[in-house]
């Protein structure tokens, strides 16, 4: 697309044919329950930009008051290399077409290994930035108003990384986007801020290089101090082992301006080491101080001077302490609570300090005597996408709301200082949960958009670590109105329809899902470019394609995890504004005809038979025709009619999605014959008739006793 090109109002409804249609549910398949869903509301303000991006920032480019929404995104004639691209939303009617001010390709400086291996006729002191390669915009006030940069790195192609490599994103007008360097380095670079530190107009760029090899301790640092025209570079040294983080802070010393906060692990001894760097008169200041816990710093002032707080990622306790220029550190206060610190908000007895806790359940807001304060409330919705395994976004606003600092935590927005009493819970509203998004902030006249980037990453406008790309893959970003993302979602679940592959035998309860084969169709009325999330079975929450996705309606294929035939299924929806929705289903595959058993146990007395059995306990249970209650478990009991020669009793039953058994039990009398025990019966008469048999045989008397002398017997004459 050539610069300045303008793009037609389709990018407002973009089409998003992916695949072809799945296969409609058969007309004579079994469908029990809701036959159709339930729509999410309508966005229809709400879309992508084309493409994906690496990156995303909003500043005013071309200082007329209106922020653009600038991306880092493939180069549109080498796909394989970065580039910077800017939008500009319509400046009058909101229907009109959106803007994209142009492309300008990225580069960086070559090393010296680089130009001295290049033939001579390819020697040039410049190299494109390949897509995996780390690069980061920072918003940068030369003094007068905020500029952006762009700073870059090689690492994949190098055995160290080099070579720091800075940009301002400049509009050309007409001839669209041009890059214009700034600072071209032969240095590797880990981490790079923009902060005021000496209390002029103008930033400072802190960078923090990779310690050498033989000193894996020293962490080389550099100051460039911008004088109008370029930066002048300032240098020192700060001892810290690896795993030390720098942090950009307000005025923590009294000192005119910022400074540069390193929390660090000891080299030896059981306290951290918190570091403290400055400019002043044109020189790098710096000085350290133990500490109890090594974490997060930022500065504050709750209206009686100057403090820092520390917050340890995960053990220890947060610290509050006063630390004057030149003195020891001061212990104030101490907390028990750890997590990523958020930012400090409000001022005075308002002030608050937000901290997100690992366990995902929102954020912890203390003051800054670390007293704990009420959360934000609880939200129905965004309950559930945590259940359903979504992460909601807790972090800043960049930019914030007005010129007001402005934070989320998991749906609700934190943008107005708390005035109230010391434990008063902090003023929050509702708004968008952004599952899996990160906002990138407000733009256009009277920033009534917002742009989002679909994918988790660092917010930061100010820099950060520049040691890895800020995503790993690209994301798609969305714009949509501010009204909309600052809205919270409807009161409602994710309600899609479901049929089966091929046969559309499909039997939907709450929370359960029926079916005949391995393969469902769910079918959702969301808006327009609404991105789904699956997880099938103890998987992943992953985006899966759909397979079709036309106005307001979208078909997703959800396959069974191999060799299970129970599952539990998980849905996300997130839409363009912003707003998540989750549903989910207990997913049980019917793909054979219900077990059944029954019998009929001994019943004197009576000709009116009992007969149990057991089946599948969503089935469907007759009696020779006559329907009969299945309990849990899948237990039915009933009685029928016997007389004294057998009967046939047919039970049938038919599972939700149309798979039945028969059997047939025959009764009689007052017992089902077929069911005595036979074989014990059989034992039982044989040796009664033995035993009558044996009574009943004739046996020879006995002969007649005889004395010792008697040798002879008398018999008997007739």
């Amino acid at each position: 697309m050539p610069d300045g090109a303008t793009v037609h109002a389709m990018l407002r409804r973009p089409a998003s044919l992916l695949l072809s249609c799945l296969m409609a549910a058969a007309s004579t398949g079994v469908v029990r329950g809701a036959d159709t869903s339930t729509p999410l509301p309508a966005e229809p303000n709400a879309f992508f930009l084309p493409g994906a991006a690496y990156g995303a920032v909003v500043v005013d480019i071309d200082g007329d008051g209106s922020r653009d929404i600038v991306r880092l995104v493939p180069e549109t004639s080498q796909p394989g290399v970065l580039a910077v691209d800017a939008w500009r939303p319509p400046r009058r009617d909101p229907d009109a077409a959106w803007i994209r001010l142009g492309e300008a390709a990225l580069d960086r400086a070559a090393s010296v290994d680089e130009l001295i291996t290049d033939l001579p006729a390819q020697r040039h002191p410049m190299r494109p930035v390949g897509i995996g390669e780390p690069a980061r915009f920072i918003v940068w006030n030369d003094g007068v108003r905020d500029r952006l940069l762009v700073a870059t790195i090689a690492t994949s192609v190098q055995p160290v990384p080099c070579c720091l490599t800075v940009w301002e994103v400049v509009s050309a007008g007409r001839a669209g986007l041009r890059l214009k360097l700034l600072l071209s380095t032969q240095d590797n670079a880990v981490t790079i801020l923009a902060a005021n530190l000496d209390g002029d107009r103008a930033d400072e760029l802190f960078v923090a290089k990779a310690p050498a090899i033989g000193a894996p301790n020293e962490v080389p640092i550099r100051l460039y101090d911008w004088d109008g025209r370029r930066f002048d570079e300032k240098r020192g040294i700060v001892v810290a082992p690896p795993g030390w983080e720098a942090f950009a802070i307000a005025d923590s010393d009294g000192r005119p301006g910022g400074e540069i906060a390193i929390s660090a692990d000891p080299i030896s001894g059981p306290q951290a080491i918190l570091h403290r760097i400055w400019l002043a008169r044109g020189k790098l200041r710096q000085e350290s101080w133990a500490v109890r816990a090594r974490g997060a710093v930022a500065s504050f002032d709750a209206g009686h001077g100057a403090r820092m707080v520390v917050v340890p990622p995960e053990l220890g306790s947060t610290l509050i302490v006063r630390w004057p220029p030149g003195g020891s550190i001061q212990y104030e206060a101490g907390g028990s609570d750890v997590g990523r610190l958020l930012g400090v908000f409000g001022a005075g007895d308002g002030t608050r300090i937000l901290i997100a806790g690992h366990d995902g359940g929102g954020v912890r807001i203390t003051n800054p005597r670390l007293l704990p304060i009420p959360s934000p409330p609880a939200n129905g919705v965004v309950t559930a996408l945590v259940a359903a395994g979504a992460v909601p976004y807790i972090g800043p606003l960049p930019g914030g709301i007005d010129g007001r600092p402005a934070f989320i935590a998991r749906g609700q927005l934190i943008d107005r200082p708390d005035r109230s009493a010391l434990l008063a819970p902090l003023q929050t509203r509702p708004m968008a949960a952004l599952p899996g998004v990160t906002p990138i902030g407000e733009f256009g006249t009277r920033d009534r958009y917002m742009a989002l980037l679909h994918a988790a990453a660092d917010p930061s406008r100010i820099g950060g670590q520049l040691d890895a790309p800020l995503l790993p893959l690209a994301a798609r970003v969305s714009v949509a109105p501010s009204a909309d993302v600052l809205a919270p979602e409807a009161d409602q679940a994710l309600d899609p329809t479901f049929s089966a592959m091929q046969t559309g035998a499909v039997s939907v309860r709450a929370h359960e899902v029926l079916t005949r084969e391995p393969s469902l169709v769910a079918t959702f009325d969301i808006p327009l470019g609404t991105r789904l999330l699956v997880a099938t079975g103890s998987g992943q929450m992953t985006e899966r394609p759909l397979a079709l996705q036309r106005e307001d309606q979208a078909q997703l294929q959800i396959d069974a995890p191999p060799d299970e035939d129970r599952f539990d299924l998980r849905v996300i929806a997130v839409t363009p504004a912003g707003h998540g929705y989750a549903g989910r289903w207990n997913v049980e595959v019917l793909g054979k005809p219900p077990p059944l058993s029954a019998d009929v146990p001994f019943a004197p007395l009576s000709l009116d038979v009992p007969l149990s059995g057991r089946t599948l306990p969503q089935a469907e249970v007759t009696v020779d025709g006559q329907s009969v209650d299945v309990r849990d478990g899948g237990m039915f009991t009933t009685r029928v009619a016997a007389g004294v020669l057998p009967t046939d009793v047919q039970i049938v039953a038919t599972d939700p999605v149309g798979n039945s058994t028969t059997t047939v039990v025959s009764v009689v009398g007052l017992v089902d014959y077929r069911q005595l025990p036979w074989i014990p019966i059989v034992v039982v008469l044989t040796m009664v008739a033995a035993v009558a048999l044996y009574l009943r045989t004739p046996h020879p008397r006995p002969a007649a006793p005889r004395a010792p002398d008697d040798d002879a017997r008398l018999e008997e004459l007739d």
